[in-house]
């Protein structure tokens, strides 16, 4: 089972009884706990596997909420319900990364070869979550020229298609014409 542990410094300019942070509470599977001081974050993860380098992109999107947030808030009520949405926040994120890393490994089971896949894989699973959404955005723009090329043959099948029948037609016609002048 991997553990993993990060520190974010927050600056409040409260001390932490003030706050009320001394006896905070906190449960899940990757759940963040103020120290007593109030001047450290823990996020404690467990249970998870989900690569550290993609729990770091979480680390700084969460840092810059978490220190908005605290400071806004100057009871323990509040600094609760902060910890709650935070708690929240992380459940949706993890859910949304697995979410994404199934639909890639589905993705490159139906195409083990997918380069622009592969690499989309390694950059969600460093984190590089931009990058991966930019590789989608270009095989979604590949795609989109192979399904052009694809109608523009079939609209050049569809025609060959109708000048076929409207040959054919004509062969039958002549063909009967050819038996008439038979007798």
């Amino acid at each position: 089972m991997k553990v993993y542990l990060f520190i974010l410094s927050l600056l409040l300019l409260m001390p932490a009884s003030a706050l009320g942070l001394g006896d905070n509470v906190t449960s899940g599977d990757c759940s963040p706990i103020i120290s007593g001081d109030g001047n450290d974050v823990q996020l404690n993860c467990t249970n998870t596997d989900i690569p550290e380098a993609a729990l770091d992109s979480l680390e700084q999107s969460l840092e810059q909420y978490f220190q908005e947030q605290l400071r806004l808030l100057s009871s323990a009520e509040g600094t609760q319900q902060v910890m709650d949405d935070l708690r929240q926040q992380i459940k949706d994120w993890m859910q949304r990364y697995h979410d994404l890393a199934a639909s890639i490994e589905k993705d490159l089971l139906q195409e083990p070869d997918n380069i622009i896949l592969k690499y989309a894989k390694q950059a969600l699973e460093s984190g590089n979550f931009e990058d991966a959404a930019k590789l989608y955005k270009k095989s979604a723009e590949e795609r989109e020229e192979h399904i052009e090329l694809i109608d523009e043959r079939m609209d050049d099948l569809q025609a060959r298609r109708e000048q076929g029948i409207d040959r054919a037609a004509s062969d039958r016609f002549n063909a009967g014409r050819a038996y008439e002048l038979n007798f």
